[in-house]
């Protein structure tokens, strides 16, 4: 199977304070993502590594200067959420996956609890289909009457 459209976005999770002296509770900022310089929507065939240029304006630019920790004790406990989505090739049915990554003062050993939680558990139908999909690949004589049921169908 192989999926297009490929984006991967991020997100950076934590408190803040506003020129004002306001604390946001819940400051957002973007997190960008690339796998190469020629494409922002690449074709995933094979494994691919996106990454995230700590550069200017990233904003863990800050935590990547004091080698992995906050100069300001403020800003020491964040959350990063990276999201995929794709498109699957032969459907087209949309797919995200959202990767959740709760950091913590080093010092406190404190950790965080993460902002947003996937819910636990699947879906049991989807679980069904994915079994019965493995069983039918193991037996060769289900995966040839699928297969000519399949160009019946056509």
């Amino acid at each position: 199977m192989s999926v297009v459209l490929v984006q991967v976005t991020g997100k950076l999770l934590q408190s803040s304070l506003t020129k004002e002296g306001e604390t946001v509770l819940l400051d957002q900022r973007k997190v960008s993502f690339q796998v190469d310089p020629s494409s922002d929507s690449p074709f995933l065939i094979l494994p691919l590594t996106f990454y995230h240029t700590m550069d200017h304006s990233s904003p863990l630019r800050a935590w990547a200067a004091k080698d992995g920790g906050w100069a300001d004790p403020e800003l020491a406990d964040f959350e990063l959420l990276v999201i995929l989505s794709a498109t699957v090739e032969p459907t087209s049915a949309t797919c995200q996956y959202v990767a959740d990554f709760a950091f913590f003062d080093k010092e406190a050993k404190t950790k965080i609890t993460p902002l947003f939680k996937s819910p636990e558990g699947t879906d049991p139908e989807k679980i069904r289909l994915e079994q019965s999909y493995r069983e039918g690949a193991q037996d060769p004589a289900q995966r040839q009457q699928t297969a000519q049921r399949s160009i019946s169908n056509v």
